[in-house]
């Protein structure tokens, strides 16, 4: 079926941010953690224009939960340059970002469209006083063949939550108003493990770490993590 023909965009949603986000920040590094192969980029403090965002959200000063770590992820990743970085270390342009649960509780935190209108999946970790870490709690209801359990970020568990996420006409709409092309959008694309498009969802992983301890939040356990999973970098944002 032609993606124009299964992709229902509701009349009220609009697509936002037409013009990407690719402003330059001087300050912006990256460096290698050591020994191993994903980069930690360097911590961001809130911007001004982030800010602002967050104050119009009621959440500037909020105490520091799931959800407001997820709304200063979001925030900053549309109005913050080089949140993150191509492979050249490059800032990634941002067209938009669309939540990416697929009901109340469950799925991707965050997805961002890139200048392609490839999605970008973010998981977001919040930590008030202490380093992050993926969580590693058994989800029984999804296995690999073998039986093993699949963990938080891994190929396995973004590929289950990906078809939920765009079998919901809602969620497709928001994340096509966010700037993610429609080919991602259309679940017979993703039939499939070995689909073709897999490659460019499960290819740009991020984690965004929320923190009032800037990169003493990422731990060396994250790290491992991020690379077992193959996720490609790892943001501290300072609040």
């Amino acid at each position: 079926m032609p993606d124009k023909y299964w992709l229902e965009k509701p009349a009220n949603i609009e697509s936002k941010n037409a013009e990407a986000i690719n402003l330059q920040d001087a300050n912006a590094r990256i460096f290698k953690a050591q020994d191993l192969s994903i980069p930690v980029q360097s911590t961001d403090a809130l911007s001004n224009d982030t800010r602002v965002a967050l104050d119009k959200q009621g959440q500037l000063n909020a105490p520091l939960d799931g959800d407001v770590g997820e709304s200063t992820a979001k925030a900053a990743l549309e109005h913050q340059p080089g949140v993150l970085k191509n492979a050249d270390g490059s800032d990634k342009v941002i067209k938009g970002v669309a939540d990416g649960q697929y009901d109340s509780k469950h799925g991707i935190d965050l997805v961002a469209a890139d200048a392609n209108g490839k999605p970008v999946v973010v998981e977001v970790k919040e930590r008030k006083d202490k380093p992050a870490e993926l969580d590693d709690d058994p989800l029984t209801s999804i296995e690999t063949k073998d039986g093993s359990p699949v963990k938080q970020m891994d190929d396995k568990w973004v590929q289950d939550r990906w078809r939920k996420l765009i079998a919901d006409p809602t969620r497709r709409s928001e994340l096509y108003a966010a700037g993610v092309k429609p080919q991602y959008l259309n679940p017979q694309n993703f039939s499939s493990d070995s689909a073709k498009l897999w490659s460019d969802v499960l290819s740009d992983k991020a984690v965004i770490v929320v923190s009032p301890l800037g990169e003493k939040a990422i731990s060396p356990k994250l790290i491992e993590q991020c690379n077992q999973r193959g996720i490609k970098q790892i943001k501290p944002i300072k609040v």
